[in-house]
């Protein structure tokens, strides 16, 4: 009977105190969560270059580059996979190097990056941002933060651990203005405690006719069930970018968008896998005034992660990619098909002229 008093107490011990631990990580997260301001002014480093010129031709490239981790042979658990980190340090190195290799090939006036880790457990703690800022010397550069978590305990048996990340712009032409613009999040507690900080980068150049050129740097949600708050990111992106086409300003919206970008067609790709579960249309409603949507048709930018790459196999789609004001002229735009072996994501990229 003993035995059996002492075997409850020690259960109950044991549970109290598993409680307290989870109660005392939680309040932990709570106190240091990251809650950026609606806007908040960035630094920009390296900033040199001339003002931009009225049919001056530029190449702008946007790349998810998957924080070094997502190359072709990852299956990610958030996917349906098993792994979060990356599968060592020189595996992080060598993605970081060949994506950077391959956004270099079409030597670009800008660059758009999005998940680019400063030193964080799941990239064994590569500084991402500083090997991008190394290969493009001349490129005046900011970077804002939308994932900031100084612990995320899932997969249990590989922890994404700590994570400092976000999205950096890079350009050889001088920056004016940039800013970091927070985007409607998943507000549920505690599920916003693990959740990204979806922003937008802006980034102002000065033009020769006096107006500006406007960068967004987008990066939206993509595990919110249904879609919902993509929807209301979508809400307020449509309602900054009418903003500035009123001002007369030259706008390019860029990024990674978690949605089919319209006009596009993932049946044009074969796969064996259906599409997943976050893979939504871009709502119809999201039409802004005096804009029109820019991608390759040819070329697929993201492949589902749950199981390593195999041409044929995982469902491709496009969901990267560029909305342009009207007063801007494309002259091309091409996606550029690294067979996904550095990141999940492929990059794009876009030639154009201010009118």
């Amino acid at each position: 009977m003993k035995f059996k008093v002492r075997a409850i107490q020690a259960a109950c011990g044991a549970a109290a105190l598993a409680f307290l631990i989870v109660a005392a990580f939680l309040l932990f997260l709570t106190v240091t969560d990251y809650r950026p301001e609606y806007k908040t002014k960035l630094a920009v480093e390296n900033n040199a270059g001339d003002r931009i010129k009225i049919n001056e031709e530029l190449t702008i490239v946007t790349s998810n580059v998957g924080y070094g981790a997502m190359d072709d042979e990852m299956d990610f658990f958030l996917d349906g996979g098993k792994r979060s980190r990356a599968k060592d340090r020189d595996r992080v190195l060598r993605n970081i190097k060949g994506i950077i290799d391959v956004i270099s090939s079409v030597a670009p006036d800008f660059v758009l990056a999005q998940e680019i880790d400063l030193p964080s457990t799941r990239s064994y703690r590569v500084n991402e941002y500083d090997l991008f800022k190394a290969a493009f010397k001349r490129h005046g550069t900011s970077f804002a933060i939308d994932l900031k978590i100084p612990w995320i305990p899932v997969p249990i048996w590989e922890p994404h651990g700590r994570v400092l990340a976000g999205e950096a712009t890079f350009s050889d032409k001088k920056i004016v203005f940039s800013e970091r613009i927070s985007l409607p999040i998943e507000e549920s507690w505690p599920r916003r405690l693990w959740a990204l900080d979806n922003c937008l980068l802006e980034t102002r150049y000065a033009v020769a006719d006096r107006r500006d050129l406007v960068i967004y740097n987008a990066h939206l949600s993509a595990y919110d069930k249904g879609g919902g708050i993509r929807k209301k990111q979508l809400d307020l992106i449509g309602r900054l970018l009418e903003e500035a086409a009123a001002r007369g300003d030259y706008v390019i919206l860029g990024g990674d968008f978690n949605h089919a970008i319209p006009g596009s067609d993932a049946s044009k790709f074969s796969a064996k896998e259906p599409a997943p579960d976050w893979y939504q249309e871009m709502p119809r409603d999201f039409n802004p005034r005096g804009y029109r949507w820019v991608f390759d048709q040819k070329v697929a930018t993201n492949r589902t992660a749950g199981t390593p790459y195999i041409k044929g196999d995982n469902f491709l789609s496009i969901v990267d990619g560029f909305m342009v004001s009207d007063n801007i002229e494309v002259v091309k735009t091409a996606g550029i098909d690294a067979q996904f072996r550095y990141s999940d994501h492929n990059p794009v990229a876009m030639t154009f002229r201010l009118k």
